[in-house]
C-alpha cells in the first residue's frame, strides 16, 4: 500500500493504530467501542480506487443473490433466520450449526470444496456465553 501525502501525526501513538498486543474478549469488544467512535482519518490511494472503480449495483446484487442461493441451500439446517430488506448487503452467509461437530463437518466440506472459511477473532474462552455461539457460527463468505 502506498500514500504519497505525509500524515501529520504521531502514528506509534494515535488512537487508530494502538491496539494492545493481548486483548481478552472483554477488551477486543471495548477497542471496538473504541474504534466506532473515532472519526475516519486517510483512506489509501488504492482503496479509493477500488471502490470508485467498483460498480456498487453490481455487487449489491450479487451479493444477495448469493446469499438466496445459500439461504435455499442451507435453510434448513441453518438455526439462523433472516429477513433482508431492500437496503441489506449481506457480508458473508452465517451458519449456525445444531452441534460444534456439524460445524466442523460443513467448515471441512467447504474447505475441501476450495471455499476458504475465516474465523474473525481468536477462540472466545469457554466462560462466556458467547463461546457456545461462536464454536457453531460459520460465515460462509459470499462468491
Amino acid at each position: 500500500m502506498y500514500i504519497n501525502k505525509k500524515v501529520s501525526f504521531d502514528i506509534d501513538n494515535d488512537d487508530y493504530t494502538y491496539v494492545p498486543k493481548v486483548l481478552n474478549y472483554d477488551e477486543i469488544c471495548q477497542n471496538e467501542i473504541r474504534i466506532d467512535n473515532l472519526d475516519m482519518k486517510f483512506m489509501s490511494e488504492t482503496t479509493y480506487k477500488l471502490f470508485k472503480d467498483t460498480d456498487l449495483v453490481f455487487e449489491k446484487t450479487k451479493r444477495k443473490s448469493a446469499f438466496q442461493n445459500l439461504e435455499k441451500i442451507y435453510n434448513d439446517t441453518n438455526c439462523l433466520n433472516f429477513t433482508l430488506n431492500d437496503e441489506d448487503v449481506p457480508f458473508c452467509y452465517p451458519y449456525l450449526a445444531k452441534s460444534e461437530e456439524d460445524a466442523d463437518k460443513l467448515v471441512d466440506k467447504l474447505k475441501n470444496n476450495g471455499i476458504t472459511i475465516y474465523r474473525y477473532w481468536d477462540k472466545i474462552p469457554d466462560s462466556y456465553n458467547e463461546s457456545i455461539f461462536y464454536k457453531r457460527l460459520i460465515a460462509i463468505p459470499l462468491y
